[in-house]
């Protein structure tokens, strides 16, 4: 179904594709370009600046790629770092491409195509992929989430030959047999860049991005140079972001999408409740650390945000949450930077819509998530919580990416406030910050 577009002013230039409305990168250099699917945005890596690709949605492939012709004989260089990963699934992949067209061939359809180095499937597993025509033959290397990998792919007419090795440890390397990849008549040619995850939910850092012809460098992206950035992108202007994590619309959805570690992650509807209220909405995580269980792994919707805090907690929003927390059988209320509320044991599951209900009198919140109701809870400083807005808080883990559909925001007496099932998506109305293409 198509989506309608809605006009308001952001405050950062974003790419969107025009067919989907889904697929976009936020301030990438003017060199990059982006397909239709997957969400591409600069971000702070404790003080690096990365490439973020987040697999918003289950479409395949999903490219972003330098729009300048190196020939059709070149090699693509670039650290990548996987930092969510659903095992032993086809669709997990993720690493560098090259050849890449656009608009594919004839029975391509209009997608972006090209022959792919990639993490596939399972933490054992590395492959070549020329796309929508054929794997090459599978390599064993045994890699791990949240550590960078040298990738390192290299075309001579039909054939490609690649290695991935270990950043902090060089000997953990392989170096893949070359590879004459089917139907080479039909990717002669093509873009040099990265590949996200065709499976949904899952994110890739990407660094130091470099092309070479014959040896010499022609081309080179750190990041560095490209502001980072945090915000809301799709989303009626009455909607605020926090300085941390990001929030796109995407396929009628809201991705709130942890790109950093930084705690907490809110997103607020801007007005104010007084005295108490509620906020209600369906909630879906689309990844999660199983294994381990992290701590900062939380995710689900907040009242009482502040977006400037109090004096102990610094500049930084904050609030009282209904969250998923740590692991697959645990939900739990939090006062931000205050405390816990007790741990209540309810079994969740990943890619599952969960109906998310919070309601405030102003000292003390309830909640339930589907039919499970947890025991009301009287947070402490209440006097630090006073008011505030209603809103969606992010994972402090970063890698995590949490689906929010069919906000109801209602005041203290039971009135709707604001309800939002994100069909609608909003964009720039500064054309200078626009570029629309098929």
């Amino acid at each position: 179904m198509m989506k309608r577009i809605g006009f308001a002013v952001l405050a950062v230039s974003v790419v969107f594709s025009s067919v989907a409305l889904a697929a976009g990168h936020y301030q990438l250099g003017k060199d990059w370009k982006a397909g239709e699917f997957g969400a591409y945005v600069i971000v702070d890596d404790g003080g690096n600046r990365v490439l973020c690709a987040a697999a918003v949605s289950g479409g395949d492939p999903k490219h972003a790629w330098v729009n300048k012709d190196f020939g059709s004989d070149y090699k693509v260089k670039c650290d990548v770092m996987m930092m969510s990963w659903a095992d032993a699934q086809d669709h997990s992949r993720a690493g560098i491409a090259g050849r890449i067209q656009p608009n594919g061939t004839a029975i391509d359809g209009a997608h972006d195509r090209g022959v792919n180095l990639l993490f596939h499937d399972n933490y054992g597993r590395v492959q070549y992929l020329n796309d929508l025509r054929g794997w090459g033959p599978n390599e064993s290397f045994t890699w791990t989430t949240r550590t960078w990998y040298i990738f390192e792919l290299t075309f001579a007419g039909n054939t490609v030959s690649g290695s991935i090795t270990n950043k902090a440890k060089p000997a953990d390397k392989i170096d893949l047999a070359p590879w004459e990849f089917v139907h080479p008549e039909e990717r002669t040619k093509g873009f040099a860049g990265v590949t996200a995850s065709t499976k949904i939910g899952q994110m890739t850092y990407f660094d130091n991005f470099e092309v070479s012809v014959g040896g010499q460098v022609v081309f080179s992206d750190t990041f560095d140079g490209t502001p980072a950035t945090s915000s809301a992108v799709g989303l009626n202007k009455r909607w605020v972001a926090g300085e941390a994590g990001y929030y796109v619309v995407a396929d009628g959805q809201l991705l709130a999408v942890a790109s950093n570690a930084v705690d907490p992650k809110h997103l607020w509807f801007d007005k104010e409740l007084v005295g108490g209220g509620s906020i209600s909405a369906d909630v879906t995580m689309l990844s999660w650390d199983v294994n381990p269980t992290h701590d900062h792994s939380r995710a689900g919707l907040a009242l009482h945000i502040q977006p400037h805090g109090t004096a102990p907690d610094g500049d930084h929003d904050r609030g009282v949450n209904l969250l998923f927390h740590q692991d697959l059988n645990r939900v739990q209320f939090l006062n931000d930077l205050r405390a816990w509320g007790d741990a209540q044991t309810f079994e969740w599951k990943l890619e599952t819509k969960y109906p998310f209900s919070m309601t405030s009198n102003g000292t003390v919140v309830n909640g339930s998530i589907g039919t499970f109701a947890l025991p009301a809870w009287t947070f402490p400083d209440p006097q630090n919580r006073a008011d505030g807005f209603a809103g969606v808080t992010a994972s402090t883990r970063a890698g995590q990416i949490a689906a929010i559909d069919n906000v109801v925001i209602k005041d203290a007496a039971g009135n709707v406030v604001y309800t939002d099932d994100f069909s609608t998506f909003w964009g720039s109305s500064d054309a200078a910050d626009w570029e629309l293409y098929r």
